[in-house]
């Protein structure tokens, strides 16, 4: 109980998920691409941990904006086009 406590205090959790290794699964979280059990230990640290949680809500903030900038079409086409061939450049 107590070395829980004090994992919980320096940016653990008891099962071990660390603040940076909760940061570096952040995208992969947030993108629906971890499975069930990595992605229960990622939200349970966010959900303890206080200097991780601001991490995870810029984050959500940042692809909500991204993603209604996109749906709203504010965007102009030519620079749509060059994300999207940077991209498919990206994944050749």
């Amino acid at each position: 109980m107590i070395i829980d406590m004090l994992r919980r205090m320096f940016g653990g959790t008891p099962d071990g998920m660390d603040c940076e290794e909760s940061l570096r699964l952040l995208s992969e979280y947030l993108d629906g691409e971890l499975d069930t059990l990595e992605a229960a230990e990622v939200e349970e640290h966010f959900r303890v941990c206080s200097a991780c949680y601001p991490h995870l809500r810029l984050e959500e903030r940042f692809k909500e904006r991204v993603q209604s900038a996109g749906a709203s079409g504010s965007c102009p086409d030519e620079v749509k086009a060059g994300i999207r061939a940077a991209l498919e450049g990206a994944a050749d």
